[in-house]
């Protein structure tokens, strides 16, 4: 079995074939960010919600639901806000 053309390789992102993509003026012209400025407009048991009805997996390596890891810690408004970003 011969490997794949490079051409058919596509490992990590869909911005690939777009030639500004790796910019953030490219990568917010085709939708990037979106999702967390939504997330910003919402409150925080919303976005909770989201991500539990989304069934996300923690990268921890025991496959815990990411909803259950990052249940919220208050129900009371406040104008601090956490984003989780595990890289």
């Amino acid at each position: 079995m011969s490997a794949p053309a490079p051409s058919d390789l596509r490992i990590i992102t869909s911005r690939f074939d777009i030639e500004d993509g790796h910019t953030l003026a490219g990568y917010e012209r085709t939708g990037g960010y979106a999702g967390l400025r939504r997330a910003l407009e919402m409150a925080p048991a919303d976005v909770h919600g989201e991500v539990r009805t989304a069934s996300l997996l923690g990268r921890g390596g025991a496959g815990f639901p990411a909803g259950v890891k990052a249940s919220p810690r208050s129900t009371t408004s406040t104008t601090s806000r956490l984003l989780k970003c595990p890289i």
